[in-house]
């Protein structure tokens, strides 16, 4: 993916998402929080929480919410291959 509006929405579909600067914030979708302390790059690059230190580029986060692995093939109904 390589539209920066197209890796926000994505993103956007996990965590609710506001802008905060050239930035945008939200809840962590790795750990409960009440306070905003995910952070997303302002092209959607890089993901960041301040709160539990989890961090990943944009491939990794989406690896993360759907529990694959980075660099680990996967079959259409997510078994490893």
């Amino acid at each position: 993916m390589n539209d920066t509006r197209t890796k926000i929405q994505r993103i956007g579909d996990v965590v609710h998402l506001k802008k905060a600067g050239n930035s945008w914030k939200g809840l962590c979708p790795f750990h409960q929080e009440k306070t905003p302390s995910f952070s997303v790059s302002e092209d959607g690059d890089m993901t960041h929480c301040f709160g539990c230190s989890w961090s990943g580029d944009f491939d990794h986060f989406i690896a993360a919410i759907e529990g694959k692995m980075p660099g680990i093939e996967y079959d259409d109904d997510g078994a490893k291959l």
